[in-house]
């Protein structure tokens, strides 16, 4: 019984640690120089930064120019794959305001990230609670529903 226990303890440790190493969380330092090189170069501004690589992918969690929550993701090569920016009210595009307030009747009560793709663009992801259930839902600066095929590792919802 001591023998059995001790085989399913060690078991347990040891996916433990197989599931941690599929997500390192790193320093800035430990980001490869041509992905830091490549984010200094386009956030210049930003502060705070902080590194998490996941696979072959590296995550920028990092303060802008305006002292907003800010997200950059990177291939391995130092291209950037996606940003993704907290916004406040002010920041929202009345388009964007104004058809989530029509369509889904919210009445301001959501949240906004910006986010910027490379092939993609410009788009807002907004989530918001309706009876009690939490939505999400994409919209170009225009305001028009988007929708998108490709995931990211790092994309939870």
């Amino acid at each position: 019984m001591k023998h059995l226990f001790f085989v399913l303890l060690t078991f347990g440790n040891t996916i433990a640690f197989a599931q941690e190493k599929d997500y390192n969380h790193t320093q800035t330092g430990d980001a490869p120089s041509n992905v830091r090189g490549s984010f200094t170069k386009e956030y210049p501004q930003s502060s705070n930064t902080r590194w998490e690589q996941q696979g072959n992918q590296w995550h920028a969690n990092y303060k802008d120019d305006n002292n907003r929550s800010a997200d950059a993701y990177y291939d391995g090569s130092g291209n950037r794959l996606e940003t993704v920016t907290s916004l406040e009210k002010k920041d929202i595009p009345a388009s964007v305001d104004n058809e989530v307030n029509r369509r889904y009747k919210v009445n301001g009560n959501y949240y906004a990230s910006r986010i910027e793709r490379p092939n993609y663009g410009t788009f807002y992801k907004v989530k918001y609670s309706r009876k009690n259930k939490d939505h999400m839902v994409f919209m170009d600066e225009a305001g028009k529903k988007r929708h998108f095929r490709k995931k990211y590792s790092w994309d939870k919802n």
